[in-house]
């Protein structure tokens, strides 16, 4: 189990989502990254500008799936979802999601609503169970050391 709290600025996510790509190509390490967004336009803007910046087409590595819109295709390895979105697939089927997915990256961590504090919740029942996940919070203004003790003591 790897768990990273990090504090972040509005570009950090795209960034620490591309180094995860980048750094499994070079490894030939299969990957599936998924990350969570607080809002709609922010799991769309985020999913096209890494889009582009790979020189690619949306939905084809680089992904994002939002209530009633879906762009991604079954070679996407980097998903950007709202938390809404994310919890209602974790309530369809978690084993399969938590299975599948190697890295976590939940964003804007400090937006204390319901669903970022049960996808909280839900992650943190998890993390025992599937030791490969590697779970990435991020904040910009939370207080980091709660954040890590509620995580038991994560860096």
């Amino acid at each position: 189990m790897y768990i990273n709290i990090v504090r972040a600025c509005p570009s950090t996510t795209s960034e620490y989502s591309e180094y995860i790509l980048e750094w499994a190509a070079e490894h030939r390490s299969p990957v599936k990254i998924v990350v969570s967004q607080p809002r709609r336009l922010a799991a769309i803007s985020v999913s096209e500008r890494i889009s582009k910046e790979r020189g690619e087409a949306p939905g084809t590595t680089v992904g994002y799936q939002i209530r009633m819109n879906r762009q991604c295709s079954s070679n996407t390895v980097l998903m950007l979802t709202t938390s809404g979105c994310l919890l209602r697939a974790l309530a369809m089927d978690k084993e399969s999601f938590f299975k599948n997915t190697t890295h976590l990256i939940i964003d804007e961590a400090h937006e204390r609503d319901l669903d970022t504090d049960f996808l909280l919740l839900a992650t943190k029942l998890e993390l025992q169970k599937n030791p490969h996940l590697r779970l990435v919070l991020m904040s910009a203004t939370m207080d980091l050391e709660a954040l890590s003790n509620y995580f038991g003591g994560a860096p």
